[in-house]
């Protein structure tokens, strides 16, 4: 082993130019393979094969739909149930809907609840948006007095809302939620709002792209200091080489 060693060692000190052609053409080779790694986030890939609690949860996801495709988009517009604010609402809807990959989207302006009475019949809210206050405040006052939209849809006081938007059951890569993420950004830019994002499809996207930002930031970053540390760490050997040489010549 020593004499292999030892031969491997003096090749690289007698033939240094073709060392440095060998490692130059492995460290391309090496970049090229790696420039064609494909990064895939799916949450499904991370599940064990063959499992039997793995196959009961997707018996359950084809029986009852995902359980994280849906994305909270809330709003602080002032008073969500103003006339201009619900007019706006109704635009911003309609934009969620024909984003590509968004399958529905539930607002103020398209929620439904039973009609008062003794048929259970569900009706839209708002069918049309009113026009005069107190019909505004007839149907602030259902919207507020369901148990199933407050804190859901709209907060216990009225001040913030919420678009719930369901994604397509096919929209289950980086990628997809990437492009849906950034129209709905380009959307809600263009109002005054403020605005806040939720859900498991959101937290896996911002996740995702702070990993990558991150990684094009310390990989170069670690490259660096390795090479500032080998570069002053062999420029003090070549030093005391130096050094010790003399030393000899001289005595």
């Amino acid at each position: 082993m020593k004499t292999v060693f030892d031969r491997l060692i003096t090749f690289q000190l007698d033939y240094p130019k073709r060392v440095l052609t060998i490692i130059a053409v492995i460290t391309v080779a090496a970049m090229g393979a790696a420039s064609r790694v494909q990064f895939d986030f799916t949450i499904e890939n991370l599940f064990p094969e063959n499992d039997p609690e793995v196959d009961a949860y997707f018996e359950f996801r084809e029986e009852f739909e995902r359980e994280d495709d849906l994305i909270s988009l809330a709003y602080d517009a002032g008073d969500p149930f103003s006339r201009e604010n619900l007019l706006s609402t109704r635009m911003l809807t309609e934009a969620f809907s024909k984003i590509e990959g968004i399958s529905e989207v539930t607002s103020l302006t398209n929620v439904e609840l039973f009609e008062p009475g003794e048929n259970l019949v569900m009706a839209a809210v708002y069918r049309t948006v009113p026009g005069t206050q107190d019909s505004l405040d007839l149907l602030k006052g259902r919207v507020m007095s369901s148990q199933l939209l407050t804190d859901n849809l709209v907060s216990s006081d009225g001040k913030t809302a919420a678009f719930i938007l369901e994604l397509d059951d096919d929209v289950n890569n980086h990628e997809g939620r990437e492009g849906i993420i950034k129209a709905m950004g380009e959307i809600a830019a263009s109002t005054a709002w403020k605005w806040y994002e939720a859900g498991i499809p959101v937290l896996r996207t911002r996740y995702v792209e702070l990993v990558s930002k991150e990684r094009t930031i310390f990989i170069p970053l670690g490259c660096l200091v390795v090479v500032l540390i080998l570069f002053f760490v062999f420029k003090k050997l070549v030093l005391l080489n130096i050094a010790t040489y003399i030393l000899f010549l001289r005595k």
